[in-house]
């Protein structure tokens, strides 16, 4: 045998010999902290819930900028443990409502992908009605749980014909730390 080469048994031994030193290769191959990870703990600390977080803009509200498009701020969101970055004011487009008929339409951060995920703004039309409208079914399904796809509803739109009546802001301000605990302690 040259020099520098090494014979199968003692590559065997080297190989299950020494464990830390595969554990350390494991480990280059495999990083051990993902996103995935990082919502984990995020999720564990924030709750499981989607939220606005109270950074920028979150006392903004959605508005009408036309019949046909809503504006949706330029919030920072978290779900699951996930964060969302709304970088700009972003206008989601909704279908006109008919003469004679209510709709609940609902905005939504859809949350679609496994490994890397991806975030769109998306309208879900509602059944028209004459009398009461109802929300339209959504996405409810955990990505912590597996899911591929699920919504947070941002906002219900409410059309009666073909007029927005109101526009109602459906997701919640998290609360940061130093708020919460000031509440706690006394003045």
């Amino acid at each position: 045998m040259t020099s520098g080469s090494t014979s199968p048994s003692t590559r065997k031994v080297s190989d299950h010999g020494n464990k830390s030193a595969c554990n350390r290769l494991a480990r280059r191959r495999h990083p051990h902290v993902e996103a995935k990870h990082d919502a984990l703990m995020h999720a564990a600390m924030l709750g499981r819930g989607g939220y606005i977080l109270k950074t920028r803009n979150w006392t903004m509200k959605p508005t009408a900028k036309d019949a046909n498009n809503i504006t949706i701020p330029a919030w920072d969101l978290v779900v699951e443990g996930r964060q969302i970055y709304i970088a700009a004011p972003t206008d989601v487009n909704i279908q006109s409502g008919s003469q004679g008929q209510k709709r609940r339409d609902l905005i939504v951060a859809l949350n679609s992908g496994t490994g890397v995920e991806t975030v769109t703004l998306e309208a879900i039309k509602g059944k028209p009605s004459a009398a009461t409208p109802a929300d339209p079914g959504i996405e409810t399904g955990s990505i912590i749980g597996g899911a591929i796809v699920s919504d947070l509803p941002l906002c219900r739109v409410n059309l009666d014909g073909i007029t927005i009546t109101s526009i109602d802001t459906l997701v919640n301000v998290m609360q940061p730390l130093e708020d919460v605990w000031d509440s706690l302690t006394p003045v």
